[in-house]
């Protein structure tokens, strides 16, 4: 039976979660890590990065409104002289220049990438153009231009139909039945002399 050490320090347990490469140099983070690739650990509050804590222990404080980057481009690692702290531009800056091709085989190029700086990404330009076009064409087999009647069934034609602002195609007849719905369910005013 294995027995697992449980330790009280978090500094000690932080070093019980980590393996150190020496060919880069990494110190390899082998706990939990989040769906983006990087290292989670309590330290005896609450969860934070593993590359954030490492930074904080062993060089120093963190300002909230800054990033911790790793300059090895290893989100697992969690050497502290393998971290920079970085503002949130710059570290988007950086991630772009350290890719080169979108996930389909585009050239990021500084003419076909658009970069979002607030958000910290950046794009392909034309994947964005194609996931537009798509977008417009599923809205579009969508709309009600294929239909030949309403869903109460009456006919889309020349006399029944009034195209609105947004080009949507209205049945005339339904409209006025809203109206007549509408009208009949105002209180009446009765002024009496």
């Amino acid at each position: 039976m294995r027995t697992k050490t449980i330790y009280k320090d978090p500094v000690a347990r932080f070093y019980s979660a980590v393996t150190f490469e020496p060919n880069s140099g990494c110190w390899l983070w082998l706990s939990l890590v989040n769906g983006g690739g990087y290292g989670r650990f309590y330290d005896g509050t609450r969860q934070v990065q593993a590359h954030r804590y490492a930074y904080a222990t062993f060089v120093g404080h963190v300002a909230d409104d800054l990033e911790v980057d790793h300059a090895c481009r290893n989100r697992i690692c969690v050497n502290p002289s393998h971290l920079e702290v970085v503002t949130r531009v710059e570290n988007a800056r950086r991630r772009s220049a350290a890719q080169t091709h979108c996930k389909n085989g585009h050239a990021l190029t500084p003419e076909n990438t658009y970069l979002d700086i607030r958000r910290g990404w950046q794009t392909c330009r034309i994947c964005r153009s194609l996931a537009s076009l798509r977008a417009k064409t599923s809205t579009e087999t969508k709309s009600n231009s294929a239909k030949t009647s309403c869903l109460n069934g009456h006919s889309f034609d020349d006399t029944n139909t009034i195209i609105d602002k947004l080009g949507r195609r209205i049945c005339r007849q339904c409209r006025r039945d809203r109206e007549r719905a509408k009208v009949k369910s105002m209180p009446r005013i009765v002024v009496y002399r």
